[in-house]
């Protein structure tokens, strides 16, 4: 996998800033890296942009190449933050444009006010188009309106690139069934293909990965099940356990998950991706081997996600 194929978008979070920091110092400085910053959700309870300031210089020291991510309805001192900061390192910068705001009279009139108050060219600036959280039953209403509202943005031409976003994951496992091997329709590849069908303006593709497109504290409360989750060409074939402390093998499931998907014609191969390769390297242990935890196979089923996704792009 070549990270610099990707340009991932991070929602800071409150009390964050080390941890991003830190982690983006270990794993992000190489060659022609770029990461997008999203602050909304922390600005939203503090409008003090000081720390936010003192996290894009330290990141920038280490040689990282942040693109700070405005909304529509960012404050006049975030928007002065990001005209600072373009002015000091003449970066790219992006406009994130939600649901709320997917009109053309709306946005087209928001994008122009924030770039005249900005004073940047369009040919640095990204637009985002966020469809948030796709399912069955609204993910033709999302495609028909990224549609038209490509079409209508003005000055179309001039920007540096247009993204659309959306994801099906659901919110956790619970309406899956405990002890089975599922497939969930990955709604946002079937959005992604009526666009490319509709659209002849270069287009970028985007999604929340194995993740829920929006952020809910309670969620992580609640203890994980060993499960798997495993992103094919059209699906997400999730492989559910229960509660470790409910089975006799405990994180042992996440091995039994393994040798049973190993076996399905939806795995590509050990040589496929670093995470097919750890998957078969699980499947040969014995269940009472180290399986694993948690963490473990969320940053397992994100490569294998990511993988995919570029080989099928």
């Amino acid at each position: 996998m070549k990270k610099n194929s990707l340009s991932p978008v991070i929602e800071l979070l409150p009390d964050s800033y080390d941890s991003v920091l830190t982690r983006l110092t270990a794993s992000w400085t190489f060659c022609n890296n770029q990461i997008l910053i999203d602050p909304s959700l922390v600005l939203e309870t503090d409008s003090d942009a000081t720390e936010l300031e003192e996290l894009y210089a330290k990141l920038r020291e280490q040689d990282i190449n942040v693109v700070p991510v405005l909304r529509l309805d960012s404050s006049e001192d975030y928007i002065l933050l990001v005209k600072d900061y373009l002015g000091e390192y003449q970066s790219l910068f992006c406009i994130r444009v939600t649901n709320e705001f997917a009109k053309p009279r709306t946005f087209n009139a928001l994008i122009a006010s924030m770039m005249e108050d900005l004073e940047a060219p369009y040919d640095r600036c990204i637009i985002l188009f966020d469809l948030a959280h796709s399912n069955d039953d609204n993910y033709q209403h999302l495609s028909n309106s990224a549609i038209a509202n490509i079409k209508a943005l003005k000055s179309v031409e001039r920007f540096y690139q247009i993204v659309v976003a959306s994801g099906s994951f659901p919110k956790d496992l619970s309406r899956i069934p405990a002890r089975s091997e599922t497939k969930l329709d990955r709604i946002e590849a079937i959005i992604w293909n009526q666009i490319k069908k509709e659209i002849d303006h270069p287009v970028t593709y985007g999604d929340y990965g194995i993740k829920h497109p929006i952020y809910d504290p309670t969620v992580m409360q609640f203890q994980s099940t060993a499960s798997i989750k495993y992103t094919t060409e059209d699906t997400y074939y999730i492989f559910r356990g229960i509660l470790p402390s409910d089975h006799r093998d405990g994180n042992g499931q996440y091995i039994l998950h393994c040798k049973s998907l190993i076996t399905k014609p939806e795995y590509d191969s050990p040589t496929f991706s670093w995470a097919d390769n750890e998957i078969n390297n699980y499947a040969l242990k014995a269940v009472t081997d180290k399986p694993g935890n948690a963490e473990t196979w969320v940053r397992i089923g994100h490569s294998r996600h990511i993988s995919k996704l570029l080989t099928l792009l």
